[in-house]
Order: C-alpha cells, then structure tokens, then sequence
C-alpha cells in the first residue's frame, strides 16, 4: 500500500506551464547562462523561451525549451535550441550541493536542407 501511494504521489505532479518572467524562472536562467559559460567557455544567453514549465517534486524540475546565443571568442555566433531540465533542490535541504543541477540538456543538431 504505501508503494502504491508513493508511485500515486509521483504521478499526481504532472508539469505545468511557468511565466518565463516568473522570478523563479528568472533565477534558474541566470543560473543556466552562467553554467553554460563556465562548461563551454563562451558567452550564451537564453534569448527565447519556446516551452516553460515547472513540476513539482521534491524540490522542482523546470523544463524549458529555449533558444540560446553563444558567442565565442573569435565573435564566431551560433543560435542553439537547448531542451533542458534543470532540478532545484527544495530549500529544507541544507545538505552540502549546489541549488540547481542540470539533469537533461539536448541540443539537436539540424541540418542544412540543401544537404
């Protein structure tokens, strides 16, 4: 009985559409630009938010489609579609780790129709 209410539990917090201004959303997307930086060592910024969402588990999953502008050091420009999830630890949790972690981030590779 209690697995069944724990998988019950899990399945009753389906995603739900976020405000891309929501402070909250504001505050992991300052995070993911800065990630992104430090991982890939250029500049990027979420320009456009395709698809936002947010989902209640223990702390929050948002799940964001986003178009994305890196900028390398030789000025070198590329507009990239991420499909991320990016967890955020619920704030009882004072255990040692960072706020946020990505836990999923896609970027599909189009190619040139000309092909």
């Amino acid at each position: 009985l209690v697995l069944l209410l724990c998988f019950s539990s899990s399945r009753a917090h389906p995603a739900k559409p976020v405000d891309p201004k929501d402070p909250a959303v504001v505050a992991v997307k300052a995070w993911f630009e800065t990630d992104l930086d430090a991982k890939y060592n250029n500049t990027n910024e979420v320009v456009h938010f395709c698809d936002a969402q947010r989902q209640v588990v223990s702390g929050y999953n948002y799940i964001f489609t986003m178009l994305v502008r890196s900028t390398y050091g030789n000025d070198t420009v590329e507009w990239l579609l991420h499909q991320s999830k990016i967890y955020e630890r619920p704030a009882w949790d004072t255990s040692d780790g960072p706020k946020y972690e990505v836990t999923r981030d896609e970027v599909p590779v189009f190619e040139d129709a000309d092909s």
